[in-house]
């Protein structure tokens, strides 16, 4: 492997031990790597018939340290944030969160986050019962000591994808500037 130099350090770029995706160097998943992607040639690149190899690939690499354990239940599943401003059009976000809920091809978990204003065009109960939905004034009424929960920074950390939806011009302004 050939060296670089920054500023005047030399950097010499190795594969890493453990990291993000760490290398099999022993080859203890190898045979399962091969099935997966002959299994995924086959079938055009098409995950959805290669299920079972893919679970037998990834639980070796979890069985032997090579990625971090993942419950099964939650793999497939996204954590989808609608962040609700005062839009007229959020009149539209039951069906919106329906739609999400009834027509895609993964499993979706929503929770929202609203403004006070946008709660004057839909009520709680419009939304399915498997939703949660945030107000600034949760924010508040949670937290009273050092320690406790806070509301933004764990549905930050829960979220896979954060969505505006509607978005209102203030809140495009803002975020522009």
């Amino acid at each position: 492997m050939s060296s670089y130099t920054f500023g005047q350090k030399a950097f010499t770029p190795v594969p890493p031990d453990k990291g993000s995706f760490p290398l099999d160097h022993e080859g203890l998943c190898k045979k399962l790597m091969i099935k997966y992607m002959k299994c995924l040639r086959t079938n055009d690149n098409d995950n959805s018939f290669c299920r079972e190899e893919a679970r037998d690939y990834l639980a070796c690499r979890m069985d032997n340290n090579l990625m971090t354990r993942e419950d099964w239940s939650k793999l497939g599943m996204v954590n989808l944030l609608i962040g609700c401003t005062s839009s007229v059009a959020t009149i539209k976000l039951p069906v919106l969160i329906r739609d999400l809920l009834e027509q895609n091809s993964f499993n979706v978990e929503i929770q929202v986050i609203t403004t006070e204003r946008a709660r004057h065009f839909f009520t709680k109960e419009e939304l399915p019962e498997n939703v949660v939905l945030y107000t600034d004034e949760d924010e508040w009424k949670t937290w009273t000591k050092r320690g406790d929960p806070i509301i933004h920074i764990d549905l930050g950390k829960w979220a896979d994808i954060f969505v505006i939806a509607p978005l209102d011009a203030n809140t495009l302004a803002k975020i522009a500037n």
